[in-house]
């Protein structure tokens, strides 16, 4: 397959799982049309965000890292660490102190639970499980991220390959 039809191929199967995903939280009934409706227009404009104003700079900022190029080791390393400890402790403090007061499980989301045999999910840990999961996800992100960092500062990142193909 060619390259710009694999691309559009990609493109149309993230559209539909994009859709259907918002569809499907409308027909269990955990979400409206108008909170699935402002989702899709927070992913959009994130995506816009993220491809017109940062893609370039992401881009040149992981080329300096794996040609050994980055200059300022400690700013990315304070600022990759001051990210992910606020990230974390939002986290945490979501998940584990606010949860236990002000989370409510509504008794509709109940119903289509147990009209669905979904009756497991019903535990509270459950729902902790899930946010476990995702800050997980977190931590690997910035695990592969200062990698990538301190192989560039300690161990010539990319260059000692790219001097083996020659």
């Amino acid at each position: 397959m060619s390259k710009p039809i694999a691309k559009y191929t990609l493109l149309v199967v993230c559209c539909v799982m994009w859709f259907t995903v918002g569809y499907g939280r409308v027909i269990v009934g955990v979400h409206s049309w108008c909170q699935v409706c402002l989702g899709y227009i927070l992913g959009v404009w994130t995506i816009l965000v993220l491809h017109f104003l940062i893609r370039e700079h992401y881009y040149k900022h992981i080329n300096d890292l794996l040609t050994c190029r980055a200059k300022n080791f400690k700013l990315y390393l304070g600022v990759a660490l001051g990210i992910h400890l606020v990230l974390v402790l939002t986290a945490y403090i979501t998940f584990f102190i606010l949860d236990n007061y002000y989370v409510e499980i509504k008794e509709e989301w109940v119903e289509n639970l147990i009209y669905h045999g979904c009756e497991d999910k019903l535990e509270k840990l459950s729902f902790q499980t899930k946010s476990l999961s995702d800050l997980m996800m977190v931590n690997a992100s910035f695990g592969i991220y200062y990698g990538l960092l301190f192989q560039s500062k300690f161990f010539n990142g990319m260059t000692k390959y790219k001097e083996a193909e020659k």
